[in-house]
């Protein structure tokens, strides 16, 4: 039983690193689904602004850095195979 909850305790400490990683790469499918919906003619209206709030920080990173320009520009354009 006490090995059970070492376990289960263990794997706790994993989140805080994974979540940082896990909302910038979110960034691809998002942007992908997002355009894939303009192109469809379908109403993104109320998409664009919980986009952009949800995505300030890396708008705002992407704008003052140009090495996570060129990391967005591979990932999303070349990986995801986003052309908006």
């Amino acid at each position: 039983m006490n090995d059970e909850k070492q376990k289960r305790r263990s794997g706790w400490y994993w989140w805080p690193l994974l979540l940082p990683v896990i909302y910038v790469l979110s960034i691809g499918p998002v942007t992908k689904i997002y355009v894939e919906m303009e192109q469809a003619h379908l109403n993104t209206e109320w998409i664009k602004p919980c986009f952009y709030r949800f995505y300030a920080p890396l708008h705002w990173a992407n704008r003052n850095s140009t090495w996570v320009d060129q990391f967005f520009d591979w990932y999303i354009d070349d990986l995801w195979q986003v052309y908006p």
